[in-house]
Parts: structure tokens; sequence; C-alpha cells
């Protein structure tokens, strides 16, 4: 698979909920990057636990 980048995401053995999919392939980078972004959002929501949010904008 020439020009497509592989993401995985990991599993907390703190959260008891399992998202699949846990990986996959995506066209570049950012969207790798993006996906797994999304990925442990969607975990630590269904875990009950808040949003992680971006410490840039509060300093």
């Amino acid at each position: 698979m020439r020009s497509t980048y592989k993401w995985d995401a990991g599993h907390s053995k703190r959260i008891k909920v399992k998202l699949l999919p846990q990986g996959g392939y995506a066209d570049d980078a950012r969207s790798a990057a993006r996906l797994v972004e999304e990925h442990y959002d969607l975990e630590r929501d269904a875990a009950g636990w808040p949003p992680v949010t971006d410490f840039r904008k509060a300093a």
C-alpha cells in the first residue's frame, strides 16, 4: 500500500469500552493523525470523561 499511512489507536485499560476500528489506512499523515485523535475523543466520550481542551489556547 504505497502512499498511504497506517494509523493505530491504542486502548487504555482504564476505559472499559472498546471502539472499532482501532486502526486503518489514511491517504496522508495529517488525516491519519486526525483519525487517531478522533478515536481517542470518542473513547473518552464513551467512558464519560471530559473532553481534552487545547492547552495552547488557554495560555
